[in-house]
């Protein structure tokens, strides 16, 4: 059995340490997201919090990669409005124009099109529940009309199945680039901005 000062100690968050970038934030999002879904409280009483962790990973998770890529592609999509901007519809094409641009220009060996359609359309199903991250987060909209209709019923199982997918189409992606050229390219990167931003 735990003593009290271990208990107490696993209380602190070392958080300076633990949210250098999206990429981390975004982990943890999914993680708490996961561990809601296996939590064996009523679903209705977790259900806006859980789901708003789910879009949450989500964006964070493409501005990640619209940032990452964005230093690599020939693409401005979303640059001036990636802070700003929360619509997943809108980051998903981002993220899509970057990656085409880096697949052309450092000649990777597949484009990932069918990947990047499916992409898409699971991200665009969930943007149609949600679209700007207000939904899960405020009861009513700006004009106080409420936003979710009274017999809205969300199939959290299935959008459970579609975010491990879409994790996946993410990291096949990324792993094909980091694999074939992402590595050189990002070393040839530190050794510019070294040489030439002192």
């Amino acid at each position: 059995m735990k003593n009290e000062k271990m208990k107490q100690s696993e209380r602190y968050s070392h958080i300076g340490m633990h949210s250098k970038s999206n990429k981390v934030y975004a982990r943890q999002y999914k993680e708490a997201f996961d561990i809601l879904f296996e939590a064996n409280n009523p679903v209705d009483t977790i259900a806006l919090p859980m789901l708003y962790l789910m879009r949450h990973y989500l964006e964070l998770t493409l501005k990640n990669y619209i940032e990452y890529y964005n230093t690599f592609s020939d693409s401005s999509a979303m640059k001036s409005a990636l802070k700003s901007d929360h619509n997943l519809d809108k980051l998903v094409k981002g993220f899509q124009e970057h990656w085409l641009s880096v697949v052309k220009k450092h000649s990777l060996t597949i484009d990932g099109k069918k990947k990047l359609s499916r992409l898409k359309q699971l991200i665009e199903s969930i943007s149609k529940i949600d679209s700007v991250s207000t939904d899960f987060r405020y009861s009513h909209d700006k004009e106080g009309e409420k936003n979710f209709s009274h017999f809205k019923i969300i199939d959290i199982s299935s959008l459970k199945k579609n975010v491990e997918e879409i994790a996946s189409i993410f990291e096949e992606l990324h792993y094909v680039f980091y694999s074939e050229i992402g590595c050189h390219l990002e070393i040839e990167k530190e050794m510019y901005d070294k040489e030439y931003l002192k």
